[in-house]
């Protein structure tokens, strides 16, 4: 008995690992041999799912990757909004201690002018 890994099972094609009986000469006994063609192109499959699985896996850390940069830029805006958030208040703020201090009016902030109102 010899251990043939690898053997291709055409009816189910699928990989199995199962020992088949030799003759005296190393042929497989009720085996056929397939062409080299027909082989050839099993074997550009298999490459071909070896390639595309490879191409997920890419794309899955891919996903990942751009998932966190996402996230990095979704912190930067939050935080730049919550910024803008803060500075119309302070401003607003402001405006009323001025109106406080100098009363309704207009101010050039140019020049630092304060017209009260009429």
């Amino acid at each position: 008995m010899e251990n043939n890994e690898n053997v291709l099972d055409l009816t189910d094609a699928k990989v199995v690992d199962e020992p088949t009986e030799t003759t005296g000469n190393g042929s497989v006994q009720g085996s056929t041999q397939i062409s080299q063609d027909d082989l050839g192109a099993l074997r550009a499959i298999r490459t071909r799912y070896a390639e595309l699985v490879n191409k997920l896996g890419q794309i899955s850390v891919e996903k990942v990757r751009l998932q966190t940069l996402q996230d990095t830029v979704k912190k930067a805006e939050d935080e730049t909004i919550s910024e803008y958030n803060r500075l119309v208040q302070q401003e607003q703020d402001t405006f009323n201690s001025l109106s406080e201090r100098y009363g309704q009016g207009n101010l050039d902030l140019e020049t630092g002018k304060f017209t009260p109102a009429k």
